[in-house]
């Protein structure tokens, strides 16, 4: 839109490349005049989109999954188009819906890892791709509990594996030590593993606390 249409100088934003057309009319109450001008505004450098994706979830087998890249942009203020690649476990029937879409989604049909990657286009570059896995799991509601672990005392100063053992532990279980979350080695619904680095730990009681991927978490023991 031009501003100031009635003055000497008026102006306008170029918002998008193209040919804009300017008639400027000047009269005196009793002639008036006209002439125009072609402005040729052109696309400067393009600058390749950013494709972006969530965190790595977990999800209970059966469940519909629902992605989002509507977070991927572009800095030019180009329109993104979106390419999907799925990759479903062994024995899976997914498909992806809705892919060319920033919001395609599926089923979790089976347990496993399931891969996607996303690359955002602008119209002349492709994104680097953004990629995450979504792990469907049985039983992913469960609320785990410890009943002990071993060994009970440690070394200060060491690397030690603790196996812990419970009730409702479910694969993706992470370890909570002194405030930090340690990724657990899944043996069954009632043991996992996990290894402390104690290498910069004084010597003392620290508890431990067992989150599953639902966020649910036991008591410390």
């Amino acid at each position: 839109t031009l501003e100031n249409v009635t003055s000497n100088e008026p102006s306008f934003v170029a918002d998008k490349p193209g040919t804009f057309l300017i008639v400027l009319e000047v009269s005196d109450g009793k002639i008036k005049i006209q002439d125009e001008v072609l402005i040729r505004v052109e696309k400067g450098i393009n600058h390749a989109p950013k494709a972006v994706l969530g965190e790595n979830q977990f999800v209970e087998v059966g469940a519909t999954v629902q992605l989002d890249g509507s977070k991927s942009s572009d800095s030019d203020g180009d329109t993104l188009t979106y390419k999907w690649t799925f990759k479903a476990p062994t024995g899976s029937q997914a498909k992806l819906l809705n892919e060319a879409t920033a919001k395609p989604s599926f089923v979790a049909d089976v347990k496993g890892e399931y891969e996607i990657t996303l690359i955002v286009h602008d119209g002349e570059e492709d994104s680097l791709p953004a990629s995450l896995k979504i792990t469907a799991i049985k039983d992913f509601d469960k609320e785990p509990s410890i009943e002990r672990f071993e060994p009970t005392k440690v070394p200060a100063g060491s690397i030690t594996e603790l196996t812990i053992h419970g009730k409702q532990l479910v694969e993706g279980a992470v370890i909570i030590f002194r405030s930090r979350e340690l990724s657990s080695v899944y043996g069954s619904a009632s043991q996992v593993k996990v290894s402390l680095d104690l290498i910069s730990t004084t010597a003392g009681t620290y508890p431990l606390v067992v989150k599953n991927p639902n966020g649910k978490q036991s008591k410390a023991i």
